[in-house]
């Protein structure tokens, strides 16, 4: 697999480098077979005038992909897609669940977008507004 990290240069002081947002789904790995690829894109994305701007962080893998079937409860605790646990893929069935929470708390959304076969992507938007707060409160490195 094929790690690759991109971000826009006026995002890095909002948001942290690109690598550090690399943690946000360790289960795209685990899903995604040898020679596959995981990519990470976060760039800031100019929204409908009464929204303001979102950082949007985009996740995607060339791994196993959901069945449509299942994508509709991928966002419910516990529920894990057929494909997953008919490979015997280990989890919990709460990863998406837990990101959707953080990123809904914080006035985000996440949308799900994938084809069995051939891929999933996670797009994670949050207002700008809100990840220029938080990383005003991250500790200094």
């Amino acid at each position: 697999m094929t790690p690759a990290l991109s971000g826009e240069d006026g995002l890095r002081s909002a948001a942290g480098d690109p690598p550090d947002v690399a943690f946000v789904d360790i289960g795209f790995i685990k899903f995604t077979p040898a020679g596959g690829r995981v990519r990470v894109r976060v760039r800031v994305d100019q929204v409908a005038a009464d929204t303001g701007r979102n950082v949007l962080l985009e996740v995607s893998d060339t791994g196993m992909g959901i069945p449509a079937k299942d994508q509709e409860t991928l966002f419910t605790r516990f529920f894990r897609a057929s494909n997953a646990t008919a490979h015997n893929i280990s989890g919990t069935g709460l990863g998406l669940v837990i990101v959707r929470t953080i990123v809904e708390n914080h006035g985000g959304t996440v949308r799900l977008d994938s084809t069995e076969g051939r891929g999933t992507t996670v797009t994670v938007a949050l207002p700008l507004s809100a990840v220029a707060t938080q990383a005003d409160m991250s500790p200094a490195r």
